[in-house]
């Protein structure tokens, strides 16, 4: 059963804050002043590699080149190497706004979640998906959590981490994705949450 966990829940609203939205110099200041590694909820011998590259990145890497690897993997401009909305992998056009987006919307209306997303974007980000885990564990709502996980997320997640990985020109976004990956398997295993396959529609990576 899925349990809350302040550590888990700050490392996934961390991982949204990273994903949803661009580099910030403000934010970056704030996170290296902490012991954001020393804290982060599993300390596997992978997780700590992982974790010890992002941070080199973070503090090694010019502002501009984390902001440039954040637009060419999300946003573009042009065709973006690693779309951060479900929908792209599970509808078979990859449209956006497709069938998943609309039942992880229904989902989070069900369960009174209210959400104000930037620009009217789909609702399946993976950052949003992210905040709502965290949402969801800290209320306590284990079978909402484990639902989100293994119908919402986890079914095309690993597609999109493994192109953040493959395309990623940092060891930064290169190691969010991997940290994201790793921390939900934890989590999945921990709850013993079972994965829902759904049909993935996706360019080989290549």
């Amino acid at each position: 059963m899925l349990t809350s966990n302040p550590s888990i829940e700050a490392s996934l609203r961390l991982l949204h804050r990273w994903f949803l939205f661009k580099p910030e110099q403000d934010f970056i200041n704030q996170v290296q002043q902490t012991r954001w590694t020393d804290e982060w909820p599993y300390q596997t011998a992978a997780i700590v590699t992982v974790l010890t590259q992002t941070d080199a990145s973070l503090r090694d890497d010019a502002f501009a080149v984390l902001e440039r690897d954040y637009y060419r993997l999300f946003l573009g401009p042009g065709r973006a190497l690693a779309y951060p909305w479900g929908s792209v992998y599970t509808d078979k056009d990859n449209l956006l706004f497709g069938a998943t987006s609309t039942r992880f919307q229904h989902f989070c209306q069900q369960r009174g979640i209210e959400l104000t997303l930037v620009g009217n974007q789909p609702w399946d980000h993976i950052g949003v998906q992210l905040a709502v885990l965290a949402e969801l564990l800290q209320q306590g709502q284990s079978q909402a959590a484990a639902e989100l996980l293994g119908e919402h997320l986890l079914p095309w997640a690993p597609t999109f981490f493994s192109l953040v990985k493959h395309h990623g020109g940092t060891d930064f976004y290169r190691g969010v994705a991997e940290l994201a990956e790793l921390t939900l398997a934890q989590i999945a295993e921990q709850g013993q949450v079972t994965v829902q396959p759904l049909p993935i529609h996706c360019p080989q990576i290549g």
